[in-house]
Order: structure tokens, then sequence, then C-alpha cells
């Protein structure tokens, strides 16, 4: 058996004890040594024999599960479900409200001695109904057991009221959280109405989608969740927003193939060859396709003005042949329109920038800073002349950006306009292993007016943070109109 943990139901039937010992109660006091004679000496002999092994005693609790529950000795009652029957007590069925209500108020069921029950939840099967059942004669679940049978149990504590059964089946899932079970936690707790369970999963996920990158994540997410997440104000985005596009690439992959079980190297191949033979045979693009159309809306979801500020990730959607052209156009005319802006002088920078629409529209990046080194680094993508180059000064642990103007080299135009102004809102976190949250710092949204070259301090970490450390950033770099966005 497995490890066992402990719990209490409300109205829990206590067990008889066998000692009135309190507290207070204070053991003799031990008596004190005596020399040793010599005739003391022969007992030496004996100490070497072997101490006959004590039988560990069966406590009231087992003693109450064995022989009631497992045995059903002197049982009053056959409750009968899923085609099997257990052997009870109404005594100890009254801990749930569901089965007192049946026992003690004018159910049909009151006084019957066998009683069948239709359990209308596809969730529950028959080991999930013999726990919750041995719940009620036990402190103790095997959590071995509980963790195999976690969702289960979960919805027959529900059905029968099973208060206590029930937060420990919380509790179970958010200390287990992780990519395998994150999203069926998380369709668990939407179904069961579990608060706390349902935060937890979800901001797992706005931390870590992009980090845990596994088949069965991938697989697993519905696409109501998805869309959620992906429109978060806290969703982290790890480089820049073309990982985004390659994630939802994957996951319409699996959505058409549901059976395919490959680890991540071979999926991405798969992937790439399925949508490239797509492109081949369809003159319009993917999403346009009548199987496509199914799947049009999370990819709208993609803040495609972001995506396409880099050379080679216009190239990779054109050859992917998934994003109608329809959608891309638009897109073209209006960057095109803010860089011309930008260049003449007319565009300074957002100004005055909504909460709302500084998160719905800002680009989105991010970096993991791997050890307690210094680092310096600028996101890829054409940023309207603003080369904004990331800091962190592993000597006075300080994350700075500098609008880097005249003092280092770049490949690209530098807008050379005195001032700029430029929103950002930066963060720094840690994970646990299990990828919790750990320690965090960030900034509210800054609308600061660079000079050339200058250089501001963002966050500065404390002596107890240990590495890695994640970078979340977001940013505008240039006004923006929302009806020239909304495609």
């Amino acid at each position: 058996m497995g490890n066992y943990l402990g719990y209490q139901q409300d109205n829990q039937v206590e067990p008889a004890t066998s000692s009135n010992t309190t507290a207070e109660e204070k053991l003799p006091s031990s008596p004190k040594k005596r020399k040793r004679d010599v005739d003391d000496l022969s007992s030496d002999e004996d100490s070497n024999i072997p101490a006959t092994p004590r039988k560990k005693m069966k406590t009231t609790s087992e003693y109450i599960y064995n022989t009631l529950f497992v045995s059903g000795e002197n049982s009053d009652v056959t409750i009968q479900a899923l085609d099997h029957d257990w052997k009870l007590h109404v005594l100890y069925l009254c801990q749930s409200p569901y089965f007192r209500s049946m026992f003690l108020q004018d159910w049909q069921e009151k006084g019957e001695s066998l009683i069948s029950i239709t359990i209308p939840d596809p969730w529950i099967n028959i080991k999930a109904l013999d726990i919750a059942f041995g719940s009620l004669y036990s402190y103790e679940v095997d959590s071995d057991l509980l963790m195999e049978n976690l969702i289960p149990v979960l919805a027959a504590s529900r059905m029968f009221q099973l208060d206590g059964l029930l937060q420990h089946c919380e509790d179970s899932m958010v200390e287990t959280i992780c990519s395998d079970n994150v999203c069926k936690y998380h369709d668990a707790a939407t179904r069961y109405d579990l608060v706390v369970v349902k935060e937890r999963c979800f901001s797992w996920l706005e931390r870590n989608m992009l980090l845990c990158r596994t088949s069965v994540l991938v697989k697993d997410l519905s696409e109501t969740l998805l869309e959620s997440l992906l429109s978060s104000n806290n969703f982290v985005v790890m480089q820049v927003e073309m990982d985004i596009y390659n994630f939802l690439k994957l996951w319409l992959y699996l959505q058409i193939h549901r059976d395919c079980n490959s680890e991540l190297k071979e999926l991405v191949i798969k992937t790439q060859k399925y949508f490239y033979a797509q492109k081949d045979s369809n003159s319009k693009s993917f999403l346009e396709s009548e199987l496509g159309l199914n799947y049009a809306n999370i990819f709208q979801s993609l803040r495609l003005q972001n995506m396409i500020t880099d050379a080679k990730c216009i190239r990779l959607i054109e050859k992917d042949g998934l994003i109608p052209k329809a959608w891309l156009l638009p897109l073209y005319e209006k960057q095109w329109r803010t860089m011309l802006a930008v260049y003449s002088g007319s565009d300074q920078g957002p100004s005055e920038v909504d909460e709302d629409d500084f998160h719905k529209y800002s680009f989105r990046c991010g970096r993991m800073l791997e050890a307690d080194n210094r680092y310096c680094w600028r996101w890829t993508g054409f940023s309207y002349g603003i080369d904004m180059i990331l800091t962190y000064n592993n000597r006075t642990r300080t994350l700075c950006a500098k609008r880097n103007t005249f003092s280092q080299p770049c490949n690209f135009a530098i807008c050379l306009q005195s001032q700029r102004q430029v929103a950002m809102k930066f963060k720094a976190f840690t994970l646990t292993s299990s990828g919790q949250e750990a320690l965090v710092k960030d900034t509210d949204i800054m609308q600061w007016n660079f000079r050339t070259d200058e250089e501001i301090p963002l966050l500065t970490l404390d002596e107890d943070w240990t590495f890695p450390v994640y970078i979340s950033a977001r940013m505008l770099l240039a006004s923006f109109t929302t009806d020239s966005l909304d495609c």
C-alpha cells in the first residue's frame, strides 16, 4: 500500500479510544540508576539473545474499516451502483448530507435495505465509489490510490457531498499540477466549480505554456482555454510573438490527428510536412478550407501585427500557408503607414495609452536568465528605429532598458529624434520545480520619454533570488489606431 493521508469528514463517526490519558498527565520519573553488582554480570550473556519481534497492533480505525467496510459485518443497508454492491451501515452513511437526507427525510428509499443509486456523472467509476464510501469508515486515504483516481473521486465526493474528501482532492490537485495534468485539472475544476484549483491551473498555464511544450499539454488544451490564455494580461511569452504561432501550429495538427503520440521533436517535423502538403494541394490558405474554418477563431487571437515586423517570420507564415492573405494585407498597409509617420517625425510614440489597449496591442516578449551572469540583448523584429537594449548587471542585480542611438552598433536604421515616447511593462519571476511562481517583481505600465542613449533601471533583484530568472516584457514603440489593427 502507498502512503496514507489523513483528513476528517464533517460529522465523522468517532472511533472508541483505548486511552483516556490527557496531555497534562505526566509519566512517572525514571528510577535512579544503581551500581552493578557482580551477580549482574551474568545477565550480559542474555543480552545477545534476539528480542521477540512485536506484532503491529491494528488501530481502532483500521479495525472499523476492515471489519465493517471491507467485510461488511452487521451491515444494515446495501448500496447498489454501477452494477456493484456495497454492504454498508446507515450510521456511517449519515455523515454524508446526501445519505442523511435519504434516511432521515421522506425519501422513497427511507427504510429500504437495498438502495439502487443512479450515477449520472460519467467520470464516477466503481473505484471512485469504493474510495468515497470507504472514507466514511476511516480518517485515512491511501495517497497513491487517490492520485490514480483523483478526478473520479473528486466527482464522487461532490455528488455525495463529502466535504472532507472533496477538500482533500482539491489540495492534492493544487500540489501536483504539472504539464501532464494541468488541462485535465482545469477541466475538472470548471466542471465541479473548484475556484482555487481553476485559478491555480490557469496561472500555471499563463507562465508555463510556452516553457513546457509537451505533446500531452499541447493536445489537451481546449480551444476555449487556449483563447482565454492568449488574451490574458498575464500571459508570458518567451522570446517573441512568433513562438505563439509555432505553438498553435502544433496544437492544430494534434486537434486534427488526435491519435498522434509523437514526442515534441518528431511532432514538429510531422506538423511542418502536413501543412506544406496541404498548401501544395489547395489554392486557398488552410484556415479558409472547410476543415480549417473550424479553427480560424483561435488563430485570430494572434497579434499578427507584431509578427510581420520580422522578414524571417513573414517568409515562414507565407510558406506554411495557414493564414489567409486577407488577414495580412491590411496589417502590411498599417505597418507601412506607421513607419512613415515615425520617420517623418509626426509620430513621437504612444501617449496616454489606456491600460486595456496597452495589454491588447503591445508586443510580448521574454527571456530566461539561466545564471547570475551579465546579460545584454535585444529582441528581433522591426522596432520603428527604436533600438531597445536590455541589460542585466549581476554585480548590482539590476535590469535596465536603454534606447541605443549612438553608443552601440546595429544593423538597421536608427531613429535620431532627440526624444521618443515608449510604453512598457516588465516582470521578473522565478519558478519552483513544479512550475509555481516563487518570487516576482514587476513594474506598472511605464510611459517613458527616452532621450538618445538614455538608460533607465527597471527592476532590482533581491539577494535571495536564485536562477534561472524569467523576464517577461510588453512594449509599445509607436502610436496605433485600434480600427486599423482589428481585422
